[in-house]
């Protein structure tokens, strides 16, 4: 029995030998991954970022491929537009609508400014009455 367990230790040394062996020979070769290794805390934080930093790559090539399918899906909307318009022009169609934007007159302008006037007056006595009940609130804690 001692033979055989002394054979079985020596093929299980030997298989973990040739599976470290090149793992050793790798990490000698890389002093950078060797010391990342034998401080796990640095290689958590590294993995972190990396993570991190695939997730944002992810996301931006998710927005961009958004982005080009839209405008491939809008391409021929704005095209039709465009040939609408053109051929409005062409025609001399007036195609947008015009608004009837008066011009304020002397009037509407001094009874905007009236408004203003009275809601700055409004304001300022609002003002001032929160200004005195803060001197009440101040004399209170001092007295």
């Amino acid at each position: 029995m001692d033979i055989e367990r002394i054979i079985s230790n020596r093929l299980l040394e030997q298989f973990v030998n040739s599976i470290i062996t090149p793992i050793q020979d790798w990490l000698t070769a890389h002093p950078v991954w060797n010391w990342l290794l034998t401080h796990p805390l640095w290689l958590i934080g590294l993995i972190l970022l990396i993570l991190f930093l695939v997730t944002g790559l992810i996301g931006a090539i998710a927005r961009l491929t958004e982005a080009i399918w839209l405008a491939i899906l809008q391409a021929p909307l704005k095209l039709i537009q465009w040939l609408l318009l053109g051929i409005a022009r062409l025609l001399k169609i007036p195609f947008t609508v015009k608004k009837n934007a008066a011009k304020p007159t002397q009037e509407s302008q001094q009874e905007r400014l009236a408004i203003i006037l009275n809601r700055l007056e409004t304001l300022k006595r609002e003002q001032d009455e929160l200004l005195q009940e803060v001197r009440v609130i101040f004399t209170k804690d001092e007295g």
